[in-house]
């Protein structure tokens, strides 16, 4: 018999994993900021739709610098994602409070809770911003795991986000290695498909304005259009080429 394992997705939580069939031995600890029942259960309805989610989904409400109600979520699991960060495009009033304390504290909530719990592996969801702005680093140079974004840049220019996901990734390798925690770090650039949430948030929406604005053109430089528009474009020609359909 296989172990059971759980798994949390801290949106985020994490996985729990019960029963010997391969399939059905998982359940997934998701979070949600605030769960909508009753009246408004808009936010939930997708969730529940999934396939399994009556036997193998668990939903919890969390604030990610509330610990105890990230330890509710994470107990019990063998493993953990953590997604949830703030994403504001919009101007940021207050850093600290709106980006900085739920990014780092939160981050920090998650993996202590982790440990309490005796989880195997964190994989946490950073970002491509925690390496991109480094204007000090050489331009002939891969930027690799060495490469980090520049504080002190990031702060001089009001680059709030860049500077949250950063200064987050920092203090989870650092609780990594100071309490012997197994973390594992992605650092996503663009992320492309479907998506299951109804409503439309503040990196989804940004998604969508560049979408739509990218322009796409020919190998002999002719503008074919918009991405949106080229998308049918782009595979019949992938066909052709690739496939010789």
């Amino acid at each position: 018999m296989k172990p059971f394992s759980t798994w949390s997705l801290c949106l985020v939580l994490a996985v729990v994993s019960e029963g010997t069939n391969e399939a059905t031995r998982h359940i997934c600890h998701s979070t949600l900021k605030i769960l909508l029942l009753a009246e408004d259960d808009g936010e939930m309805k997708h969730l529940e739709a999934l396939e399994g989610a009556q036997t193998r989904l668990r939903l919890f409400q969390i604030d990610l610098l509330d610990y105890n109600s990230i330890s509710a979520a994470v107990h019990g699991c063998s493993g953990v994602f953590h997604l949830a960060s703030p994403c504001i495009v919009d101007q940021v009033h207050d850093p600290q409070k709106e980006l900085l304390d739920p990014a780092i504290k939160g981050t920090l909530n998650v993996l202590t809770a982790a440990k309490q719990a005796g989880v195997k592996r964190v994989v946490l969801t950073s970002s491509i911003s925690a390496i991109t702005l480094s204007p000090n680093w050489p331009a002939d140079v891969v930027k690799s795991e060495d490469c980090w974004t520049d504080v002190e840049y990031c702060k001089q220019k009001g680059l709030w986000y860049p500077l949250s996901k950063t200064l987050a990734e920092k203090a989870a390798w650092e609780f990594a290695e100071e309490k012997g925690l197994d973390v594992v770090v992605v650092n996503p650039g663009k992320v492309m498909g479907d998506v299951i949430s109804p409503r439309l948030n503040a990196s989804k929406g940004q998604r969508k304005k560049r979408v739509a604005s990218y322009k796409v053109y020919t190998l002999e430089g002719k503008l074919k259009g918009t991405l949106r528009k080229s998308f049918r474009w782009l595979k019949q020609t992938c066909d052709r080429v690739v496939y010789g359909r």
